[in-house]
């Protein structure tokens, strides 16, 4: 064996020699690669600096990394090999790229890709210039360039295609049945409006058309980290004078008109990232709304800041209502009525709108008692677009609202929130009866995250990481924002203007998709006039559940279980778990109390947790009420419940046939004209309610929120 091993040493030593002799060559190769991919990065994290001047930054990065690198190596292992530390340090580049853009869902093939990638760039080098410094041609050396070339050249066509993904809207809505004919009217609300609009910019200083104050928000957010000295250079002023910014649309010729304050989520602080809902603001303004879209730039690449962008907001909210109420000479004198406002916001945004809602309330600073709050505006609505989720507790505490409308929109296929955190803030939203409101959460197949500002775009993460994305996959960003606006303004119109025409748009959101841009929607909807049967957080016995008599039949396994299967942390919310092998009929079965379901409707979650052969058919299902008398009522699939939703995330995904999955619970809400009742079936004394799923093979289902829903 040693002796094999020696002639080969022996056979190998020209083409080792020739490798050997491009060395250097193989390390420029490998800086510019590294230049490359990290030059746009650079740029996005130094926005002060011009686009072009982020290549020479990283390049001089790139080489400072290496002969850190090398030192390292050279006093730890010995030798003196520079191509040695820079063929590392593109390994690692390649493997930080393809893991984060991954989320880690294919480790091996990040590995392997990223080894052939930083292979592939070492040995062109060595064999063009090996040959040329050795003078001598040799077959080997260009058999060797040319393979590697060619795997080059194959990265490089890869990271330049958007995507190699498989769009699924087609394949989920072919499972739908002919669509329901939508109310009246309703695509008429979609456009814009007869009024006419202006719009003014405030801020400090003379650039704008309106001048506003700053406010000192150093105690809540620190500028660190290695954006933190770029920041100091872009910016002339610290976080002590943080500025009250944005830009405002208004309706000619009203008064008193319900506002909607926006506010973006974090970005690259070079790019004007409030101006990227001008469509929407536009749009409402158009139909008698004020729209203010509030600039936080000045917040943007920070962490744990979020109290502070709520803080903002909220002194955003307090300008511009003194103006419309104080100032005669402003353009917003008698412009917006004071109790009906609503605050939205896209991404860290669309916490930030959450907490703005809480600390509205607070006269004091949760981290700070000597901080004075005490804003108190009175806020009806909370919009939450892709949005983040206790990324800032107050005091070590969820966010927890009571008694205001909340609407959660979020995109099925969004790579950056690619974890719905939001849903938890969904689930922390309460009611006390003592007022009308409703909470709705809608996933959106296709919508990415950034589609909804204008000024961000398709790339979720940003390069060199979205060389890794499929980013052919996505609705049609006039389509995602079309979506967006419909849901907003019948929001709004309710919540707001206490226009109910279109409020099954939540209730029952498939009635209205003819109308709409195509997609799947996966909706849960809860109102105030909800009465729970139970929700499976408040005990841990199944059999008894807030007084209802509980059984499951024919599942191999029923049980609690935290349902976290979307969200970054744990949601904080239990429900119903079931699976089985076989094709059973599954039902779930309770008892309860004698209830009158006269003007009532039988409602539930259920999230289809299957992953394999997706998409299947809708899932199959019947719901059974039983009166005090024995007799029934049966609804055969009174609603459509999608399968789990597989997305194709990232090019890994598309070279292996893969699939990521989302699975998003449905509110289903049974009418009463879905029933077929036997003679005598008495609705105002049912004592008994059965779901049975049926034609599932490895079935895996999770039931939620299980009552009584306002008719």
């Amino acid at each position: 064996m040693k002796e094999w091993i020696e002639n080969l040493k022996e056979k190998s030593m020209p083409y080792r020699s020739l490798m050997s002799a491009g060395r250097l060559s193989a390390t420029i190769l490998m800086w510019i690669a590294m230049t490359l991919l990290l030059g746009e990065l650079v740029a996005d994290l130094y926005p002060v600096l011009p686009f072009w001047a982020g290549y020479p930054v990283a390049a001089g990065l790139v080489v400072v990394l290496t002969f850190v690198l090398y030192l390292l190596i050279r006093v730890i292992f010995g030798g003196k090999s520079l191509s040695r530390a820079a063929f590392l340090l593109l390994l690692t580049l390649l493997l930080s790229m393809f893991f984060a853009a991954d989320h880690d869902a294919h480790p091996v093939t990040c590995i392997l890709f990223a080894l052939l990638g930083a292979l592939a760039v070492d040995a062109a080098g060595r064999a063009v210039v090996g040959m040329i410094r050795t003078r001598q041609f040799r077959v080997s050396g260009l058999v060797t360039f040319l393979v590697s070339g060619a795997v080059i050249a194959g990265f490089v066509l890869a990271f330049l295609q958007k995507g190699f993904g498989e769009n699924r809207i087609p394949a989920y809505t072919s499972l739908r049945a002919k669509s329901a004919e939508v109310p009246k009217g309703f695509s008429d609300t979609l456009e814009n409006g007869s009024l006419d609009v202006k719009s003014f910019s405030y801020g400090p200083g003379s650039n704008f058309d309106r001048e506003a104050q700053t406010i000192d928000l150093s105690e809540m957010a620190e500028r660190k980290g290695i954006s933190a000295p770029g920041m100091k250079l872009y910016y002339s002023k610290g976080l002590d004078q943080a500025p009250v910014s944005g830009r405002v649309w208004y309706p000619l010729g009203k008064k008193k008109c319900p506002t909607l304050f926006i506010v973006h989520g974090n970005h690259s602080y070079g790019t004007e990232s409030y101006l990227g809902y001008e469509y929407l603001c536009r749009m409402l303004a158009t139909n008698g709304y004020v729209a203010v879209s509030v600039d936080e730039n000045i917040l943007n690449d920070l962490s744990e800041e979020n109290d502070a962008r709520a803080v903002l907001m909220l002194e955003n909210m307090k300008q511009l209502l003194k103006w419309s109420e104080e100032d005669s000479s402003s353009p917003l004198y008698g412009m917006i009525d004071p109790e009906k406002l609503a605050v939205a916001g896209h991404s860290r945004g669309g916490e930030t709108a959450a907490l703005t809602a809480l600390l509205t309330n607070y006269d004091r600073y949760p981290e700070n008692g000597n901080i004075k709050l005490g804003y108190h505006i009175p806020i009806q609505s909370v919009i939450a677009i892709a949005p983040t989720c206790d990324q800032y507790q107050p005091a070590g505490r969820s966010a927890v609202l009571e008694d205001v409308n909340y609407l959660m929109i979020h995109g099925a296929d969004d790579q950056d929130v690619y974890k719905p955190m939001g849903e938890k803030q969904y689930n922390n939203v309460h009611f006390t009866g003592k007022k009308d409101c409703f909470k709705f959460m809608v996933f959106l197949l296709g919508a990415n995250h950034g589609q909804f500002n204008t000024k961000w775009g398709d790339n979720d993460m940003g390069m060199p990481f979205g060389y890794v994305m499929n980013r052919n996959v996505f609705l049609n960003a006039d389509d995602q924002r079309t979506l967006l606006c419909a849901y907003v303004k019948t929001f709004l119109d309710v919540t707001l203007k206490g226009d109910a025409k279109y409020r099954s748009l939540f209730s029952n959101p498939d009635a209205y998709r003819s109308a709409l841009p195509a997609t799947v929607t996966c909706a849960m909807y809860q109102d105030s006039a909800f009465e729970p049967l139970t929700d499976f957080n408040a005990a841990s016995d199944l059999a008894a559940q807030n007084g209802v008599k509980l059984n499951v039949k024919n599942a191999d396994l029923w049980t609690e279980k935290l349902y976290d299967s979307m969200t970054e942390a744990e949601s904080g919310d239990y429900g119903l778990y079931m699976e089985w092998d076989d094709e059973n009929d599954v039902t779930v079965s309770m008892e309860f109390d004698k209830a009158d379901l006269s003007k009532k409707c039988f409602s539930f979650a259920v999230a289809d947790l299957r992953e394999k052969d997706v998409p299947r058919a809708l899932l199959d299902y019947t719901v059974t009420l039983t009166d005090s008398k024995g007799k029934t009522a049966t609804a055969q699939k009174p609603m459509e419940v999608f399968p789990a939703l597989g997305i194709q995330a990232t090019k890994f995904h598309s070279l292996w046939f893969d699939y990521v999955y989302r699975h998003p619970f449905m509110t289903v809400t049974v009418p009463q004209d879905a029933y077929q009742a036997e003679d005598g079936f008495d609705p105002s004394k049912v004592t008994a309610a059965e779901i049975s799923f049926r034609d599932m093979k490895d079935g895996k289902l999770l039931l939620n929120d299980i009552g009584f829903a306002a008719e």
